[in-house]
């Protein structure tokens, strides 16, 4: 068990469109093995049919293995979704006495609406990652690999979400916005996507870095969720599950100065748990 996932990062200071940093030098080599081709997609502008999770492309075969192992998607909802899986991921015990790290990559969006992304702490406040969100032209505000790491303390729980707006503007107010057609949907919880009965709106996969110009403690799994921003029954929706897509991976991080009990080591993001099943899962298919 490596102690430590993702180094200690301070949160990167709020902009109008949120608390991300811009990826440089070795992690943007490593976003770039790991997510650019095919995940890194840029908007209508230049969109080449992949990803589109609904047809299982890519699957598990589908690109290179050289720097990472790819599981194909699954559907995120009712028996097949990450909650049937693990009820809640990203929840610290208070009893773990250690920090646990969230690291979340922009990879990319195909919408046209100019859609938020952000997360739910503690099932109460929302914080917004990122604000209408648009990557192509004079107008682009977010960059692939755009990244935050997202410090959870002993106790304390956050759930990842998108927004559809509806808009085709860019209303960076800090507060989400849904649109009539739109809604807000969950990564885990997907009980709580707005309008209820959108429980239809995401595909996952399971990542595995295989290189690293950082080194082996950065080689753990990502899982990489692709949404539709048009609720069920919406006018639009054409169901391709590209229209916004990032990673995310979880770790402890062993503070300086102690060292954990046994039992704490057994304490590993959930996110990288799970990504570790679905690799298993994939290796002996």
């Amino acid at each position: 068990m490596k102690k430590l996932l993702i180094p200690a990062l301070l949160l990167a200071t709020a902009s109008s469109y949120g608390a991300l940093s811009t990826a440089t030098g070795n992690r943007l080599t490593d976003y770039t093995n790991w997510f650019a081709n095919p995940f890194a997609v840029a908007s209508d502008a230049n969109y080449v049919g992949v990803p589109y999770p609904s047809s299982n492309t890519p699957n598990g075969t589908d690109i290179d293995n050289a720097d990472r192992d790819w599981s194909g998607w699954t559907a995120n909802w009712a028996a097949t979704g990450l909650k049937s899986t693990i009820p809640n991921p990203f929840a610290n015990p208070l009893s773990s006495g250690v920090n646990l790290k969230v690291e979340v990559v922009f990879l990319g969006e195909t919408a046209g609406w100019w859609d938020d992304w952000g997360y739910t702490l503690n099932g109460v406040t929302d914080v917004i990652l990122a604000d209408s969100v648009q990557t192509v032209g004079w107008q682009q505000n977010r960059w692939f690999g755009d990244y935050d790491v997202i410090n959870l303390l002993p106790g304390q729980s956050l759930d990842l979400f998108i927004t559809g707006t509806g808009k085709k503007s860019n209303v960076p107010d800090g507060v989400p916005s849904i649109g009539s057609s739109g809604g807000k949907y969950y990564v885990y919880d997907t009980d709580n996507n707005l309008p209820n009965l959108s429980d239809q709106q995401s595909y996952f996969g399971t990542l595995i870095p295989l290189t690293s110009t950082r080194g082996v403690d950065f080689l753990d799994p990502f899982t990489i969720v692709a949404f539709e921003d048009i609720r069920v029954g919406g006018s639009g929706r054409d169901s391709d599950y590209n229209d916004f897509i990032f990673a995310y991976r979880s770790s402890f991080d062993i503070p300086q100065g102690g060292v954990p009990e046994p039992s704490t080591y057994g304490l590993i993001g959930a996110a990288a748990l799970l990504g570790l099943i679905g690799y298993r899962r994939f290796k002996k298919a």
